[in-house]
């Protein structure tokens, strides 16, 4: 009789043993049963970017570089789908496509020189239009949108601070009342 078979056999016996013993395999099932819900307690779940790389990985020291840089993990990815990517007009589309700063008014003097134009909803709204004067500072265009208040109380305002703003409807049909 090979090994093979002798742990075949063995296996064997294990559903035979615990119709024999009902009550000590289940005292066996709770014993380990109750081992690991005491051990939920201890259990941690990364799901960092980090914790799926190898830490001297190119890619992981690539990510904790642009981290570091901005600040935070939060990445945004742009996907270009054609058949060669390095066509000259694939090319010249993808020069074309400038990245706007959406709503992040905290990181404005941060994030400043690494975007094209901001994207601001209710800035006027909530009293914090200002924040985004150093776009206008730089050259840059502000495109605001606000969706509760009449243009009448804002638009003044807006176009006196050079900014692109307009009056949405929230669902974001096609309604819109330019400022400018």
């Amino acid at each position: 009789m090979g090994e093979g078979e002798g742990c075949v056999e063995k296996l064997k016996r294990i559903p035979l043993w615990i119709v024999d013993h009902p009550l000590t395999s289940l005292g066996l099932i709770l014993l380990v049963t109750a081992f690991f819900a005491l051990q939920i307690p201890r259990l941690e779940i990364d799901a960092s970017a980090e914790g799926l790389m190898v830490e001297k990985d190119p890619a992981r020291v690539y990510y904790e570089g642009i981290k570091k840089k901005f600040g935070s993990d939060n990445l945004s990815i742009v996907v270009i789908k054609a058949p060669d990517v390095f066509a000259p007009e694939v090319l010249g589309m993808i020069q074309r496509l400038s990245v706007a700063l959406k709503n992040d008014l905290d990181q404005i003097s941060d994030l400043l020189g690494y975007f094209d134009w901001a994207l601001n909803e209710q800035c006027f709204q909530y009293d914090e239009c200002d924040r985004l004067v150093p776009f206008i500072n730089a050259g840059k265009a502000v495109m605001q949108v606000e969706y509760t208040l009449d243009p009448n109380q804002f638009c003044v305002r807006a176009n006196a601070m050079n900014f692109n703003s307009m009056k949405k409807h929230l669902g974001l049909d096609a309604y819109r009342v330019p400022c400018r």
